[in-house]
């Protein structure tokens, strides 16, 4: 079928026309996604540093947190011995936030003198750095006790978990490096990050070394310090 050569030239110009707007507009597209995506990342830190603060207030407090601790810590007093108490114990030991913070930041020195590059510094000690000042200093506000039978430990107290937030700090910023050097590894590595996490805080309350929201605050501050210094790489 014969198109008439004027419906011809017409359709070529709207094709045109058509063509140009759009490449005109993908600037402005490119700007929205971008404002959007910072809406979004600033509304998820927002969220986190508000129920990290509203968890710490309810804890100060003796608020319905504490009635959960207790049920959480009945619940497993099955557990706190035999196989399960046992290998509880060892990720409890792998995971000691002065040996896992202490191995980052060599780790990140041992990078920076290979490559001759302030790059893994960057990425790994900021975080490292700023979760032991984060756990330190809740510690020493709260003075929270430990669940029964745990000692205390002078000036600081179990709230929140130092082992659990180091564990996700470091782990995450270890999969941070690699996720910039190698992007197709990210989705992956942030699994792992995930299922050590887990793995780390729920051995921290089988054992009997802190309380439920001990663990679920340190989850609260180390993907809080995670997402504000990931915007600087």
């Amino acid at each position: 079928m014969r198109v008439p050569h004027g419906r011809a030239r017409v359709t070529a110009t709207t094709v045109v026309l058509l063509a140009v707007t759009i490449g005109r507009r993908s600037p402005s597209t490119v700007v929205d996604v971008a404002a959007v995506r910072t809406v979004r990342r600033t509304a998820v830190d927002l969220g986190l540093a508000v129920a990290l603060l509203a968890l710490t207030v309810l804890v100060h407090v003796g608020a319905w947190p504490i009635r959960v601790d207790r049920a959480v810590y009945r619940v497993l007093l099955p557990l706190r011995t035999g196989t399960v108490a046992d290998a509880a114990q060892v990720v409890v030991a792998l995971a000691r936030p002065e040996a896992v913070g202490g191995i980052t930041i060599a780790l990140a020195l041992g990078l920076a003198v290979r490559e001759r590059s302030s790059g893994a510094l960057r990425v790994l000690v900021p975080p490292v750095l700023a979760v032991a000042v984060v756990v330190l200093g809740g510690k020493a506000l709260l003075h929270r006790l430990g669940p029964p039978g745990t000692p205390a430990l002078g000036s600081f107290g179990y709230y929140p978990s130092g082992h659990t937030a180091t564990t996700l700090v470091c782990a995450g910023a270890l999969a941070q490096l690699l996720a910039l050097r190698r992007p197709s590894t990210a989705a992956t590595g942030w699994v792992l990050v995930a299922t050590w996490t887990v793995l780390v805080a729920s051995s921290m309350v089988v054992r009997g070394y802190h309380w439920s929201t001990d663990v679920v605050a340190a989850v609260l501050a180390g993907a809080l310090v995670l997402r504000l210094l990931a915007r600087l790489h």
